[in-house]
Parts: C-alpha cells; structure tokens; sequence
C-alpha cells in the first residue's frame, strides 16, 4: 500500500481527476476564486513535472 501512495502515477491520476472536476463546476464559482484555485493546481502540475522525483519514489 505505501508503495501505491508513493506512486507518482497514482498522484497524477488523481490530479488529473480533480482538474477535471474543477473544470466542470468552474463556471458556477466567482471568477476570482476560479482564477486562484486555477492557478494553485498548474503550480502543482508544474512542481511534478518540474521536481518529478521530490518527495515521491519513481518505483
């Protein structure tokens, strides 16, 4: 199981899946707080592709 947790491809997954719920109920949010929770989840899309193997195992 820690294994799994560690797994950059199970956080990328689940990145992926709340980007995509973000996505879908964006346009009922103000535009403000669309503009920062947008802006926090491509930080931490960059930070992974950028540092792919900080605080993770590549295993």
């Amino acid at each position: 199981m820690e294994k799994i947790i560690k797994s950059r491809t199970v956080w990328t997954i689940a990145l992926v899946a709340i980007m995509g719920a973000w996505q879908a109920i964006s346009p009922f949010l103000d535009p403000s707080l669309f503009t920062v929770v947008n802006t926090v989840l491509l930080g931490v899309a960059g930070y992974f592709r950028i540092n792919p193997k900080a605080g993770f195992s590549n295993e």
